[in-house]
């Protein structure tokens, strides 16, 4: 399978190899978005730019960063299904600021 990224950093290495490599399924990864069009076969977008014909996944933030931030994951029930929301807290001058994230609510910043 071939992923396209925009950028590719030590922690989405980190994570597709957990993914794809621990479990055994065979990947390559590019940035270079004319190789990606091109070629052939099974594909996956990790990325905010679209491309015909293939799965698209808009990528999760974090593994783009290079800093290391403290979060806090809470488990819940919406609706029937469980969720994780994560809470990441952003020390600034004026006060602490929480970011909360999941995959029903995202980027909503409560204080």
């Amino acid at each position: 399978m071939l992923i396209y990224v925009e950028y590719i950093t030590e922690r989405l290495l980190y994570t597709l190899d957990f993914v794809f490599s621990e479990r055994k399924i065979g990947y390559e990864i590019t940035n270079d978005g004319i190789h990606f069009m091109s070629a052939l076969g099974n594909k996956l977008n990790y990325s905010t730019r679209e491309f015909d014909n293939c799965l698209q996944l808009v990528p999760a933030s974090i593994l783009f960063e290079e800093v290391i931030r403290f979060f806090t994951a809470h488990q819940s029930i919406f609706g029937e299904a469980s969720s994780i929301s994560v809470v990441l807290t952003v020390p600034q001058p004026s006060g602490t600021i929480h970011v909360l994230q999941s995959e029903h609510l995202h980027g909503v910043t409560v204080q």
